[in-house]
């Protein structure tokens, strides 16, 4: 089954694409660092089309704790310059869900898609 179902912050305005918006997130990890006793952060990129798409820029502001239902989809291409195979993994959404609004409000919203 290709589900990912990530949490975090969002690190900046979804930004426009060509056909959607790319989202940017900070997901905290479970565990603190040995050295420094703090919490690491993983910064994923997600893609959204659509009506995914539409309820993000609807909604979604720098600092909104959202939760994201996604699929993994991997994309490979040959690179013009060296004749490599480059491969990217996207995370494509395709459930978006609001846990914090970024002023601090405490609203939960989901898409209706």
């Amino acid at each position: 089954m290709n589900i990912s179902l990530l949490t975090g912050r969002l690190t900046q305005d979804p930004e426009e694409m060509k056909s959607g918006v790319s989202l940017r997130i900070a997901v905290r990890r479970d565990y603190k660092c040995s050295t420094t006793g703090e919490y690491e952060s993983d910064f994923l990129t997600l893609k959204a089309f659509s009506k995914a798409a539409e309820f993000c820029r609807a909604w979604l502001k720098k600092g909104c704790l959202v939760e994201f239902k996604s699929t993994i989809k991997n994309n490979n291409w040959s690179d013009p310059e060296t004749n490599k195979i480059r491969y990217q993994n996207d995370l494509i959404v395709e459930h978006v869900r609001v846990l914090q609004k970024a002023q601090g409000h405490h609203e939960v919203l989901e898409n209706s898609y």
